[in-house]
């Protein structure tokens, strides 16, 4: 990038000197005398063009190397967002599924205590058997599997 920025500026810079001398001169002046001036003034032309050059060109690296953090910043950030979403989504999920597991476990402890206590009235027995408890962390103990 440099050399091509270097090359048009210097270019810019030589023909505005010799605008400038061919202006400055006036009509009775020979090409001889606007080449001389334009040479005597050749070094500084090239001089500060090689510094224009590097200064836009490192600026414009730094830039670019900013803009480049920049935007891998966003994307990670936009990553990091679209991972807690995810993780959210599926906790509700998961949290869904475990009660209606729970719900399905207790709904059997009930009926399997019902039936026992109609059982036990059918014999005439007496039925002293606790009804399920909803403390059993909605049937994760159980031996049994919803599935």
């Amino acid at each position: 990038m440099y050399f091509p920025l270097f090359y048009f500026l210097g270019i810019i810079g030589v023909v505005w000197s010799v605008w400038y001398e061919a202006s400055r001169l006036g009509n009775g002046t020979s090409y001889h005398d606007i080449t001389n001036a334009v040479v005597q003034k050749a070094p500084a032309i090239l001089f500060t063009t090689a510094f224009i050059s590097l200064v836009i060109t490192e600026a414009s690296m730094v830039l670019a190397e900013m803009v480049g953090d920049y935007l891998k910043k966003r994307r990670e950030a936009a990553a990091a967002e679209a991972a807690a979403e995810g993780r959210a989504e599926g906790l509700a999920e998961g949290r869904a599924e475990g009660l209606a597991i729970g719900a399905e476990r207790m709904g059997r402890k009930w009926a399997e205590w019902n039936r026992n206590r109609l059982e036990a009235e059918e014999r005439g027995e007496d039925f002293d058997e606790p009804p399920p408890s909803s403390q059993g962390l909605n049937g994760a103990d159980d031996d049994k599997r919803s599935e």
